[in-house]
């Protein structure tokens, strides 16, 4: 499964690259074609730190309302850490609009 997965992301690329290739009289639409490509899979991966951040921070309040309910059954700690991944990966998402990078 790994495998085809991989074959597939592979064989797209190379489609792409062969399709600017062959509409383009010059390197530079190539670029420009692999460049809007890999702009597409950022902005996949911004949106996804964003939604899993999302979750992340709504089962730290879940798992926290639990702590409240039976401290002995979970702890704390996993709470926080799950609370601080859940924000770094927002901060992570919303990061390229910060440096300019995001249209």
């Amino acid at each position: 499964m790994k495998q085809s997965k991989l074959k597939a992301s592979f064989f797209s690329l190379v489609g792409v690259t062969l399709e600017a290739w062959a509409r383009s009289a010059d390197l530079g639409d190539v670029a420009g074609g692999l460049f809007g490509f890999t702009e597409m899979a950022g902005e996949i991966m911004r949106v996804i730190c964003i939604i899993t951040g999302v979750a992340m921070l709504l089962s730290a309040l879940l798992k926290y309302k639990k702590y409240r309910s039976n401290p002995i059954e979970v702890k704390l700690s996993s709470v926080i850490v799950m609370f601080l991944t859940g924000l770094a990966l927002v901060v992570v998402g919303f990061l390229p609009m910060y440096a300019g990078v995001s249209r």
